[in-house]
């Protein structure tokens, strides 16, 4: 005996619908813990820095040194070897940074050391920069360095 007309079907939809349902919340957990990870404040693995990497473009606010095309030590800036630290020439690396040189950032912290540009503007939003040429492999910039606002998840520290 055959099965009534249109059963199948049935038996298809039921099936494509379960199957859409288990793909929505495995992706709503996935996105959910993502989420409570990146704000808790808590240690950021590995794979979500690689995942978060951003480029950002170094803003000098003086004008004479946006636009040279030379890197002349007067135009340079630091970047911080601790962003809770005063930021002085005891809390600098070696490295120095110039208008409109990319760095890549893989998370941001919230409330290190206040620090102003020449016009007074002032940040205690700090990048964490991965650069090849520091210990641990990394320094930080001041936000107010950049004009870029990028959605990082927040550093551990």
């Amino acid at each position: 005996m055959a099965p009534p007309s249109g059963a199948g079907e049935s038996w298809k939809r039921n099936v494509l619908l379960a199957v859409s349902a288990l793909v929505v919340a495995v992706t709503a957990a996935a996105i959910a813990m993502a989420v409570a990870g990146a704000s808790s404040g808590g240690p950021v693995g590995p794979s979500s820095l690689t995942a978060a990497a951003v480029s950002l473009h170094v803003f000098n606010v003086e004008g004479g040194c946006r636009s040279r095309e030379d890197h002349v030590p007067a135009c340079s800036m630091g970047l911080a070897r601790d962003p809770r630290k005063k930021y002085d020439a005891d809390n600098v690396v070696d490295h120095r940074i110039w208008h409109n040189d990319v760095l890549v950032a893989d998370c941001v912290f919230y409330g290190g050391d206040r620090v102003a540009d020449e016009t007074g503007v002032g940040t205690s939003r700090w990048f964490r920069v991965r650069l090849n040429d520091v210990p641990g492999g990394y320094a930080w910039m001041p936000a107010v360095r950049t004009h870029d606002s990028p959605v990082l998840p927040r550093c551990s520290r």
